[in-house]
């Protein structure tokens, strides 16, 4: 409601035009003064903020002293919309990618919510030990090496171990659905899933716990396929 009475205040003052930028509109006064996006008035001083988030502050019975003051970078609307839109989006694609897991892999996701119920910091632990070296070495050849072959390869490496530390991180997911459970998802796991999914991505609004969760998730991956391994039967000459 404040944007829109700003806005129609700006639309009322015959000093400005309106112009239409990156889809976001810009009022600039007609006499080409050099302020941009909005014009306070009070008593004695009139108040203009630039472009480029610069104030400058002029006295109106002195019009020739101007003050200028740097300040950091004020988002529009717009600017808000795009990056609320954008952080939700992204979760969106993490609570499906999750489900997708679920639906392929649902015997994997049990075995990784099993790990990362028995033994959380041991997965973390982990999932920290397969990163360190992949991040080093991947940041010292970046660093001594061109080849774009090369460089390709290294960031479908990192989507991948994301992808895959999402993959474990599903096994949370289905943690914490079951301990949010109710009678009607009966055998159908995914409605857990679902449901953790929905509220782990709800707390990775704090930031820290999204490194912690993947670290974990991808140690879970690794801890459930050696496990797997382990017991798997061993054919018979």
């Amino acid at each position: 409601m404040l944007a829109g009475l700003e806005m129609i205040r700006m639309l009322q003052n015959a000093a400005f035009s309106i112009d239409y930028k990156l889809r976001t509109y810009h009022y600039a006064p007609k006499d080409g003064g050099p302020a941009g996006h909005r014009e306070h008035l009070s008593a004695s001083r009139r108040v203009f903020v630039r472009d480029d988030a610069t104030l400058v502050v002029g006295v109106r019975q002195e019009e020739n002293a101007v003050q200028t003051l740097n300040l950091s970078f004020s988002m529009n609307l717009a600017d808000v919309f795009t990056v609320v839109l954008s952080v939700a989006g992204l979760l969106t694609v993490f609570v499906g990618w999750w489900l997708a897991i679920t639906g392929l892999f649902p015997r994997l996701v049990e075995r990784c919510a099993d790990r990362l119920g028995a033994a959380p910091f041991k997965s973390w632990l982990v999932g920290l030990a397969c990163t360190l070296p992949l991040v080093v070495g991947l940041v010292l050849l970046w660093r001594t090496t061109a080849n774009p072959g090369f460089r390709l390869f290294s960031v479908a490496l990192v989507i991948g171990s994301l992808l895959l530390a999402l993959a474990g991180t599903a096994g949370l997911a289905l943690r914490i659905g079951r301990g949010l459970a109710v009678a009607a998802d009966g055998d159908e796991q995914w409605r857990r899933v679902r449901r953790g999914g929905i509220v782990l991505a709800i707390t990775y609004g704090t930031v820290v716990l999204l490194p912690l969760t993947l670290l974990a998730g991808l140690g879970a991956m690794v801890l459930s396929a050696i496990s797997r391994s382990d017991k798997a039967p061993v054919a018979k000459t």
